[in-house]
């Protein structure tokens, strides 16, 4: 949980001041964000592998598309869309998954 908080908070910092268009003309940060997106795919399939209540526990996060998430970036690395890449991030679904993580570490340290 502190990989998914720790990269999802990296990628806030990186497109606090930026806009789409930036985004969009700068592929260094296009690869850092995706990067950023993959380790946080890839952390949230071994915290669902290491515990599965947590999609119970946190309903509100698309945990199979979370985890998918890697795949694409793997597999279909020559087919992203730089506008849904910033969509997600922009968007609050980052901000949501970050929200439950933090919970989790939360309920964990208690």
């Amino acid at each position: 949980m502190d990989d998914i908080v720790k990269h999802a908070d990296a990628t806030r910092e990186m497109l606090a001041n930026m806009s789409r268009s930036d985004f969009l003309a700068d592929t260094i940060v296009q690869k850092a964000v995706c990067f950023d997106l993959l380790c946080i795919s890839e952390a949230t399939a071994r915290l669902l592998d290491l515990d599965p209540d947590i999609a119970q526990r946190q309903p509100q996060v698309p945990w199979p598309q979370v985890r998918a998430i890697a795949n694409v970036l793997r597999h279909q690395y020559d087919r992203i869309d730089m506008n849904i890449v910033w969509d997600t991030v922009k968007g609050g679904d980052l901000d949501g998954l970050t929200a439950a993580a933090a919970d989790e570490l939360e309920r964990s340290s208690a």
